[in-house]
């Protein structure tokens, strides 16, 4: 059972599962709901499938239409609690980008390089929010109804967007990112509507204008917009001055242990800024730190910063070694410019240094931006990670870790200015740091490897 609209296919199953398939892209989105309900097909038209279906506690009527969009409408009556879910299975070669903010919640799914073609999935009536995903990203599970009303009804639309960023036209028109920075103001225009903040949230009401303004300390801050759609619960991530957080958790990894390759960045970024006072117990720490013995690209970046401190040419030239014995390639690029740097500072004129810094394979990202050189791969890489950084939207990477992210802004910073993509990554990457320095304010985020990335990117 198959329909056409202007973006794609609609495949449902006997049982109702839709596979979405967006032109000019060969693999398909699954979704289906969850827990398993057997659906039967009830009505097979041109431009319509209807399912039914009945499970114990609740019955369920699914239709799917085809036209200048594609859409999906499910009512659900129950007769006891519980949550209904949505399932979404990305497809090999995919990744995904959610705002579960119930009422405007959009899930995008796009490919892992190059703009598009992007799966768009908006929700016109009811909510999704997240439950969970699997360990790789690709089955996200989202509350498409949860415990409330006897009768429930959400719809979602599908759009197919050129590329990520045009999922902006489908946020909600008083939507203003939401990363911003310590002292700052989120300034919106929700006078009309109703709004749910936490006590360390400052709402102000100027007299005479529409727009509502929030001031809240550095961390994460959950806060609840109510209109005529529902509720949208959007999250207010406010950056901290860097040295803040830089000290506390150079402290925790003091008082931890051994330090690990991010820990000795860490505290010893935190020195050379001024954030920690030096005495004999970090010097202590950061010279029990075997970084040649590591084999790790964070390890390295430590070696180079302490050869500079040092005056130490040798240790530039052992810092070469490391990087060629990288296993990787893109792990050879991503500390190529800090091995330049040390080189350069110390005048260190060796065979080695120059062999390391000439790009080792066209088809790695990180050399394109660290070399100014366009290629077509390159450049679909960059479209690539811009998309898993949400490209300015708001919202979450489905399968990114938090030192995966800090990376990826790294590798961002390095885009040339002049190249076309440079102001949506720096954007991006702007954003993404906002939203990995609030983790780290709000305690969401502990391990120093994200932190370790962005100091050494700086």
């Amino acid at each position: 059972m198959t329909l056409a609209w202007e973006g794609g296919v609609a495949s449902l199953d006997e049982r109702g599962a839709v596979l979405l398939r967006a032109e000019g892209s060969d693999d398909g989105v699954r979704l289906c709901l969850t827990p398993d309900t057997a659906l039967r097909p009830v009505l097979v038209d041109a431009d319509v499938i209807e399912h039914a279906g009945a499970e114990p506690g609740y019955e369920v009527s699914q239709r799917v239409t085809a036209g200048e969009h594609c859409q999906l409408r499910w009512v659900i009556e129950r007769d006891q609690p519980g949550a209904v879910e949505l399932e979404v299975t990305l497809p090999a070669g995919h990744r995904g980008w959610v705002w579960p903010s119930g009422a405007d919640a959009l899930v995008a799914v796009f490919p892992e390089a190059g703009w598009g073609p992007v799966l768009a999935i908006q929700v016109q009536q009811g909510s999704l929010t997240w439950s969970g995903e699997s360990q790789d990203g690709r089955r996200l599970r989202l509350v498409l109804v949860a415990d409330g009303a006897a009768r429930q009804v959400a719809t979602l639309r599908v759009h197919r967007l050129p590329r990520l960023s045009a999922a902006i036209r489908l946020l909600p028109a008083w939507y203003q990112p939401l990363a911003i920075a310590d002292g700052d103001e989120w300034e919106v225009d929700i006078a009309d509507l109703g709004l749910d903040a936490p006590d360390q949230v400052e709402v102000g009401y100027p007299d005479a204008e529409r727009a509502v303004r929030l001031r809240a300390p550095a961390g994460r801050h959950r806060i609840g917009i109510h209109s005529r759609r529902g509720v949208t619960e959007v999250v207010l991530e406010v950056c901290p001055r860097s040295e803040a957080i830089v000290r506390r958790i150079a402290q925790e990894v003091l008082a931890s242990g051994p330090l690990s390759s991010a820990g000795a960045v860490v505290v010893q970024q935190a020195l050379v800024h001024g954030d920690l006072e030096s005495d004999r117990f970090i010097e202590d720490a950061l010279d029990r730190f075997d970084w040649t013995a590591r084999g790790e690209p964070l390890a390295i970046a430590f070696g180079c910063h302490r050869a500079v401190q040092e005056s130490e040419r040798a240790m530039v030239e052992e810092a070469v070694q490391q990087v060629l014995a990288l296993p990787d390639r893109r792990r050879q690029a991503q500390v190529r410019r800090i091995v330049a740097f040390a080189g350069a500072a110390l005048d260190a004129d060796v065979e080695p240094l120059r062999a390391v810094m000439r790009p080792v394979s066209d088809s790695v990202l990180a050399d394109q931006l660290h070399f100014g050189r366009r290629t077509e791969a390159g450049t679909a890489e960059l479209a690539g990670a811009i998309n898993r950084l949400g490209a300015g939207l708001p919202g979450r990477a489905t399968g990114l870790s938090a030192a995966e992210a800090a990376e990826l802004v790294c590798l961002l910073d390095g885009c040339p200015e002049h190249w076309p993509e440079a102001p949506l990554a720096a954007i991006t990457a702007q954003e993404a740091r906002f939203k990995l320095f609030a983790g780290y304010a709000a305690g969401e985020i502990t391990d120093p490897t994200a932190l370790a990335w962005l100091l050494i990117g700086g």
